[in-house]
């Protein structure tokens, strides 16, 4: 059974973001620390739009906050996970991932893959007064 989303007021990481391949995040805050949203590969088996879920961390004094997120691509058998860190001050989430794809336990190390992403905000939220957020939490007006 699937909890409830909530949405909660506009956290800092909520939008659209690009990779430096050209996928699509989408980012929604819920309730109780929660992300939701999309993530569009465009590379690899691409399956389309696929839903994501994750959690982000409380705004730190500079208003960075780390997140993570999961993707899950059924016709490929595989995950995705990312882990990473928002920074307010270049509008940057760089992420480091994690893809795993079936296969035998025996051979799970040369089913996983590692990489990097950076994610550039693209969306009309890009260009918001950085003073909307007066209070330093991390929200944004």
């Amino acid at each position: 059974m699937t909890a409830a989303v909530e949405p909660v007021a506009t956290l800092a990481v909520a939008g659209t973001w690009r990779n430096e391949l050209g996928s699509i995040l989408r980012l929604t805050g819920t309730s109780a620390g929660g992300l939701a949203g999309t993530y569009e590969s465009a590379v690899g088996d691409k399956d389309g739009t696929r839903p994501l879920v994750g959690f982000h961390g409380a705004p730190q004094a500079d208003r960075s906050m780390v997140l993570g997120f999961v993707v899950r691509w059924p016709s490929a058998g595989s995950i995705a996970v990312w882990t990473g860190r928002y920074d307010p001050d270049t509008e940057l989430i760089r992420a480091t991932w994690l893809l795993l794809t079936d296969g035998d336990a025996a051979d799970a190390w040369s089913a996983t893959r590692v990489g990097a992403d950076e994610f550039h905000r693209i969306d009309a939220d890009a260009d918001a007064d950085a003073d909307a957020d007066a209070t330093g939490d991390g929200w944004l007006a």
